[in-house]
Parts: C-alpha cells; structure tokens; sequence
C-alpha cells in the first residue's frame, strides 16, 4: 500500500536499525502502548521479532511505515483482530517517530489502511481502540472521522501492571465514502 509520501510493508527484521535510529527511544511515544519501551537496539530487535512471530501466526498483519522520499522505517502500524464471520478488522499498534507527529504520516496511512479495509476486503468495520488517558491518540483518531463508542474499564493490563480503560472507536463501511473524501482532501 503505498500514497505519494508513504508505503506500508511487512515489517521485517531488518528494519530494527531504521526504527531505533528514526523512532528512538523517547518514552513519551511509547507511553500508552501495552509493550515495554524499547530503549536500546535489542529491544527494537525483539519487539520486531515478537511483532513478525504474530504476523506469522495470524495474530497480527504488522506493517512497516516508510518514508519514500528516504526509504527510512518512521513507525508501525497493523492489522489486528480479523473477524471473517462479522467482516471487521482492527487497526492499532501504531506509533511514529516524534517529528512525524500531526503530519502527513497518519493521515495517508490512515487513508491507505481504511481503503484496503473497505475496498479491496470489503469489510463492514474498522476497529481502533486506544488507553483511554491518551488524549492525542484519542483526538487522531476522531479527526480521521471514527465514531467513539465507549469505554472498557480495566480490560487491559499495561507493562507497569497497572490497569487501563480501553476507549473504542469505529467506522462503518456507509461511512467509508464521506470518510475517504475529507481524507483526500487533507492529503493533497
């Protein structure tokens, strides 16, 4: 998948080097995730590692997020949840390099992950779903155009081993169209 600015692959072991370099370790992106920080280059190895083994198992599509002006890994982001029977997927585990923050990258991944989701696997929903303390993450997936639908109290338990609300968010394929144009538009 792949916009003017933006390609999303599977991720690959190789691209620990260009997520440690280009991510880093900054605690503050890692902050709401349900996964230790990496803080070295062996732990973007196993992260990477853990994220791939998902892949390979179904669990998980994870996908790297490239900058094609650079050819640089700038984050991830994945296909999570996929329920055939009720034609939904979720999209999550998504983080970025910090300078990339309300920038293009999310908006054009966000475009290009819905439209594989509606058009080319004709799903009826998209799942996202975030802590529900994290008010960026919240505010990003609202202005892509989800509709938020509640919260889960303490359904997931986070590294440190505190408990975290999960705050739910969806779109509809109906929604799909009007959706797709407001995100066109923010991307020319």
């Amino acid at each position: 998948m792949e916009s003017r600015q933006v390609l999303l692959r599977s991720l690959e072991q190789k691209d620990a080097q260009s997520l440690y370099t280009n991510v880093g370790v900054d605690p503050e992106i890692f902050k709401w995730m349900l996964f230790p920080a990496p803080v070295s280059l062996p732990d973007y190895e196993k992260l990477i590692a853990r994220l791939v083994d998902e892949s390979s198992c179904g669990v998980r599509e994870s996908l790297a997020v490239v900058l094609k002006a650079s050819n640089e890994v700038i984050g991830h982001t994945s296909f999570m949840d996929f329920q055939e029977g009720n034609k939904s997927i979720e999209i999550g585990t998504t983080f970025y390099a910090k300078k990339y923050w309300r920038s293009f990258v999310n908006t054009q991944c966000k475009y290009l992950l819905l439209q594989e989701a509606f058009e080319v696997r004709a799903l009826h929903r998209v799942t996202l779903k975030t802590d529900a303390n994290n008010e960026r993450s919240k505010s990003a997936i609202l202005r892509i155009g989800a509709n938020y639908e509640g919260a889960l109290r303490e359904n997931m338990q986070r590294p440190d081993g505190s408990w975290r609300d999960t705050a739910y968010f969806s779109i509809l394929e109906n929604q799909w169209p009007e959706i797709k144009d407001r995100l066109i538009e923010k991307i020319k």
